[in-house]
């Protein structure tokens, strides 16, 4: 195949023991398709690799922690309207992975919540307020009620609110009993 390169990861170990993470790549051909001669280029990525897997490890924490706490994080980006949403947010709201935008989630609290929900991030944005709110939502995937405490803050400078949520649902239920 015209310009192509194979790329292998190996595990290297030296006399004392100690690992080490090497990545090997060699060109297959050139653009034109015609194989020169082998040439490789050895990389030591022992670094890469630890920082990968503590991403991991703490990306397998985070989200047993959102677990447990029956919590999410997000962030509405107000200039391209897209929303982040993390495990636990879809966990909560019903939602499978993709991509969102700040209208589409926006429809799912209760019609009756969304005055409330809209003053709260205008006076969040304008510095006016707080942003700590109760709500509905109707989860889109079950149709079931959920209660939802959101607490979030605005980066000015970015122009990205970032937020929290947690189920309620069990604490306002034992509040009502």
């Amino acid at each position: 195949k015209s310009g192509t390169t194979w790329e292998k990861e190996e595990i290297l170990e030296d006399a004392s023991g100690k690992r080490y993470f090497i990545s090997i790549k060699f060109p297959v051909c050139d653009n034109k398709g015609t194989i020169h001669g082998l040439c490789a280029m050895i990389t030591e990525i022992t670094a890469r690799k630890k920082t990968e897997d503590e991403l991991r490890t703490s990306k397998e924490r985070l989200s047993r922690a959102e677990s447990i706490s029956r919590s999410g994080h997000w962030e509405f980006d107000l200039n391209s309207k897209k929303v982040l949403a993390s495990e636990g947010t879809r966990r909560i709201y019903g939602l499978p992975e993709g991509d969102w935008t700040i209208p589409e989630i926006q429809k799912i609290p209760l019609p009756e919540y969304r005055p409330l929900l809209d003053r709260a991030l205008t006076d969040l944005i304008s510095g006016c307020c707080a942003y700590n709110v109760e709500f509905k939502i109707k989860r889109p995937d079950t149709g079931d009620i959920v209660d939802i405490h959101s607490v979030a803050e605005y980066d000015k400078q970015k122009n990205i609110v970032f937020g929290i949520v947690q189920d309620v649902t069990e604490r306002k239920r034992l509040e009502e009993t």
